[in-house]
This record gives C-alpha cells, sequence and structure tokens, in this order.
C-alpha cells in the first residue's frame, strides 16, 4: 500500500514539473503572440493611414470629374439646342 502511495506522489511530481514546463512555454508563446499583435497592428495602422490618403486624393479627382463632366454636357446640350433650332 505504502508502495502505491510512494508511486502515486512521485507521479504527481513528475506531473508538476510538467505543468510548470506548460506555463513557461504558454507564457512564452503569449508574449510571441503580443509582439505579432502590436506589429501588425502597427502596419495595418500605416496601411490605413497611407489609404487614407489615397482616398481623400481620389475623392478631389472624382469631384473634378463630375464639374468636368456637368461643363461638357451643358455644352452639348448648347450644340444641341441650337442644331435643332430651339435657341
Amino acid at each position: 500500500m505504502e508502495s502505491n502511495i510512494a508511486s502515486l506522489q512521485s507521479d504527481v511530481k513528475h506531473m508538476a514539473g510538467d505543468i510548470a514546463d506548460i506555463k513557461s512555454d504558454l507564457r512564452e508563446v503569449r508574449s510571441r503572440i503580443e509582439r505579432v499583435n502590436d506589429s501588425l497592428l502597427e502596419r495595418f495602422d500605416k496601411l490605413n493611414n497611407k489609404f487614407d490618403g489615397k482616398f481623400e486624393e481620389l475623392s478631389r479627382r472624382v469631384d473634378s470629374t463630375k464639374i468636368w463632366l456637368l461643363l461638357i454636357a451643358g455644352g452639348m446640350l448648347a450644340v444641341m439646342a441650337r442644331g435643332f433650332k430651339w435657341i
């Protein structure tokens, strides 16, 4: 009976050592994940800022294009009105 208890105690000590190893491995993995997460967040912030600038530029270009299209359409209507003798 005592030999069984001694065997169980040694098994428990061995398992406690394994658990301590697993805990330290998990801490290391967690720190790696946090570093990768921080790096990715930093990259996404840079990319987001870059795209914000590009979208603002694109918006300005679209606004400019709308003005030119309205002017061209007005000119075409004036030419058509003149051709159909509306004016």
